[in-house]
C-alpha cells in the first residue's frame, strides 16, 4: 500500500489599514540589535519570522478570519529569573439545524445537532475550520534570557468530555520543555529540549491558519529541536533547524486490541519523526522568511505484532514498518500595513502510513500519522 499526497496552500490577510486604531499606536519601540522598527510598530508583534511556528504561540484554533492576537509583548531580556503566567481562550457553541419528513405528534419538525452535522471534518482533505472550535490554554514560564521552563495545560472541551469517549480532550500537561538561548548580534542559538510540538507550512500568523492544520507537517512528541539563526548584514538572515521526537507513550504490551471500543491498539508501533529545515529570512519594513522542509516519520518496532479486529482488511499481525517522507517548502510575509501573505506547498510518499503516529500532516488524522 503506498501512496502520494501533493498539498498546495494560499492564504492572505486585508491589510492592517482596516485593523481598529490601537494597531497603530505610537508606543515607544524596544531595542533591537538590527534596524529599528517601523512607524506604528505595536510592542509585541514580530518583526522577523521563524521557519517554523514558535512553540510559545498557542496550539489552539485561530479566530475566524484567521487573525489570533499575539501571545504578548516581550519580555525583559535579563539574567534574572522570572515567573510568567497566560493564557488563551476560545469557546465555541457549535450546532446546526435540519429537518423530519415524517414528524409524529410527539416531535417537533424542526432538529438540532451537537456537534453540527457539515461535510467539514478537522484535518481532514476537505478540512476549512469553518466551524470554529474551542480551546482553552494556561501556559507557565520561569527562567530568564539563558534558559526558559515552560509548562502547558490546555483541552478542546473546557467544560469536560461530553461522553466516555472523548476523555482524551482533557489534555492537562499537554506540553513542558525547556528552551536554552544562547543571543548574540551575529549568530543566535535555540535549543528546544522535552514534551512539544513544532508547526511548519502554517499559513497564519501565530497559528496554523485557517486550514487548521500545517501545510508541511507538525511533528509532536518527546524530544529536541536545534535552532540556529546567522545574521548577515543588518536584515538579512539565514535559518537552519533540526529535531528529532518520539512518541509520547504506547498502548501497555499485552493488552490486547478491543473490538469494542474505538481506543488506540497495542499493535500500533512506537514511531520516531526526524526532521530538517533550512532557509533565509529578512527584517525589516516588511519582513519574510523562504523555506524549504524535510520530515520523515517512521516506525521500527518489533513488539505486540498482533492482529487488531477493528481493522479486517489489514493484519497487524505481519506488520511492515511504516514510513512517510514529507518534502514541504513555504514562503511568508507579515507588515502591518500591507498585509500578512503566506503559500505553502508538500508532498508525501506513505507506505502503511496507518500505522503511524507523531506527525499531524494536512489531511491526514494525528492519531494515525
Amino acid at each position: 500500500m503506498t501512496r502520494a499526497l501533493l498539498r498546495i496552500a494560499l492564504v492572505g490577510a486585508l491589510p492592517a489599514v482596516l485593523a481598529p486604531g490601537a494597531a497603530f499606536a505610537e508606543d515607544a519601540p524596544p531595542k533591537y540589535v538590527t534596524a529599528p522598527p517601523p512607524k506604528g510598530y505595536l510592542p509585541g508583534s514580530r518583526r522577523s519570522i521563524g521557519l517554523g511556528l514558535s512553540p510559545f504561540a498557542p496550539s489552539g484554533p485561530t479566530l475566524p478570519g484567521g487573525a489570533t492576537v499575539p501571545p504578548g509583548a516581550p519580555e525583559a531580556q535579563t539574567g534574572d529569573y522570572q515567573f510568567k503566567f497566560s493564557g488563551y481562550m476560545s469557546a465555541a457553541l457549535r450546532l446546526s439545524m435540519g429537518g423530519r419528513e415524517r414528524a409524529t405528534p410527539e416531535q417537533f419538525e424542526p432538529t438540532f445537532h451537537a456537534p453540527p452535522q457539515t461535510p467539514d471534518l478537522y484535518g481532514a482533505l476537505q478540512g476549512t475550520n469553518a466551524p470554529q472550535g474551542s480551546w482553552v490554554e494556561l501556559r507557565f514560564d520561569y527562567g530568564n534570557d539563558k534558559v526558559k521552563s515552560v509548562v502547558k495545560l490546555s483541552t478542546w472541551k473546557p467544560s469536560g468530555a461530553q461522553t466516555w469517549q472523548e476523555t482524551s480532550s482533557q489534555n492537562f500537561v499537554n506540553e513542558a520543555f525547556l528552551v536554552f538561548t544562547l543571543p548574540n548580534s551575529d549568530v543566535n542559538l535555540n535549543w528546544t529540549v522535552g514534551a512539544f510540538r513544532n508547526s511548519y507550512g502554517s499559513l497564519g500568523q501565530y497559528g496554523a491558519g485557517q486550514y487548521n492544520a500545517a501545510i508541511v507537517g507538525s511533528p509532536f512528541g518527546v524530544g529536541e529541536t536545534l535552532s540556529l539563526k546567522v545574521m548577515l548584514g543588518d536584515s538579512f538572515s539565514l535559518i537552519g533547524e533540526h529535531g528529532f521526537m518520539g512518541r509520547l507513550g504506547k498502548v501497555p504490551i499485552g493488552a490486547g486490541p478491543n473490538v469494542s471500543d474505538h481506543g488506540p491498539s497495542p499493535s500500533r508501533p512506537s514511531s520516531w519523526v526526524h526532521h530538517a529545515h533550512a532557509g533565509f529570512g529578512f527584517e525589516g519594513e516588511v519582513p519574510f522568511v523562504f523555506g524549504l522542509h524535510y520530515l520523515s516519520n517512521f516506525a521500527q518496532d518489533e513488539r505486540d505484532q498482533v492482529d487488531d479486529p477493528k481493522t479486517p482488511l489489514f493484519d497487524e499481525g505481519n506488520r511492515p514498518d511504516p514510513i512517510m517522507n514529507v518534502y514541504g517548502a513555504d514562503f511568508r510575509m507579515i507588515d502591518n500595513y500591507l498585509g500578512n501573505f503566506a503559500i505553502a506547498a508538500s508532498y508525501a510518499d506513505a507506505k502503511y502510513a496507518d500505522l503511524l503516529t507523531g506527525l499531524n500532516y494536512y489531511g491526514a488524522d494525528t492519531a494515525s500519522s
